[in-house]
């Protein structure tokens, strides 16, 4: 399981990072754009491939042991925490609606794009990534 959980934390480090890589702090909104648009990028360099492997092996592993089961939840909880404090900062800045609570949207944005890899997997394409992206950021986070 370390993998699990190493994965989480390039997930935090990367968002961290995007927040800084301008030289200035971008508002929620945007560093929640550059990090799913970096991960889009990462997967097309793969060729669509490869996905996510908490993804993965929540697919395949989640019915087979508890304690996976349990660690698998317990790293996508990790992994909506500064997806939330995003969602969290842009709301507060006035950048998005207060309307939506944002643990809630964190969850729904981690699930969506989960979805969008499943997808792109199978279409061997970044088009459902595009599309999680446009929706996202033109529907939702408004």
């Amino acid at each position: 399981m370390v993998s699990l959980e190493l994965s989480a934390e390039i997930r935090w480090s990367l968002l961290c990072w995007r927040a800084r890589s301008v030289g200035h702090h971008p508002n929620g909104t945007e560093r929640l754009r550059r990090y799913f648009a970096s991960l889009a990028t990462n997967l097309a360099a793969q060729n669509y491939e490869r996905g996510c492997l908490v993804g993965n092996f929540s697919t395949e592993l989640a019915d087979q042991s508890r304690p996976i089961r349990d660690r698998l939840a317990s790293t996508f909880a990790a992994w909506s925490r500064p997806i939330e404090a995003c969602i969290r900062d842009a709301q507060k800045a006035g950048e998005i609606s207060r309307d939506g609570e944002p643990r809630a949207l964190a969850e729904f944005l981690l699930n969506s794009f989960e979805g969008a890899m499943l997808r792109m997997k199978v279409e061997k394409d970044g088009s459902p990534l595009d599309h999680f992206i446009t929706v996202i950021f033109s529907r939702v986070l408004t």
